[in-house]
């Protein structure tokens, strides 16, 4: 199967360490919502048409319904302090988060370097109050429940205020 590039701004950990993904390594029925800038590096490589960044209705909400669904289940899991569990659902639920912020703007998805978004998410004219800031503690600890505590924060103002976003703009 074929490689995949990653684009270089998304090789960060946790969500990448190598500038490849095989695309035979995919198992997900949804890698759209499972595997970190899916759409990213599917357009990097010229395989996707309709950018989910020209599409916000239709793929922020739906991201964002993801989340409200994985949000119990790291809920539970941190209650239990199963740190190891929750910290695939923190990436990939941080990840999803990151496209949002982007999409939500209109943009494709630029980094996913903690440094790198707390210097350019504040220039973005749609995000909630320190998000780069906030977004950066989480990601630097996927695994503490006060990044989950965090992220549940930023994903339920965001969620506010993509409705407003959809309203002016109907």
């Amino acid at each position: 199967m074929p490689e995949l590039l990653i684009p270089p701004s998304l090789v960060h950990p946790p969500f990448y360490n190598t500038n490849s993904l095989n695309s035979g390594d995919i198992k997900s029925t949804e890698p759209m919502f499972e595997i970190p800038f899916y759409a990213e590096i599917l357009a990097e490589n010229n395989k996707l048409e309709n950018l989910p960044w020209l599409h916000k209705k239709m793929w922020v909400p739906a991201y964002i319904n993801r989340w409200e669904e994985e949000r119990d289940i790291l809920q539970r899991l941190f209650k239990n302090e199963n740190r190891q569990e929750a910290r695939p659902y923190m990436i990939i639920g941080i990840a999803r988060f990151i496209n949002i912020l982007f999409w939500m703007n209109n943009l494709k998805t630029q980094t996913s370097s903690a440094e790198s978004l707390e210097a350019l998410l504040p220039e973005l004219n749609k995000t909630p109050v320190n998000s780069g800031e906030r977004l950066a503690y989480a990601l630097n600890n996927p695994d503490h429940y006060h990044s989950y505590i965090q992220l549940r924060e930023l994903y339920e103002e965001t969620r506010k205020q993509f409705a407003v976003i959809k309203m002016k703009e109907s």
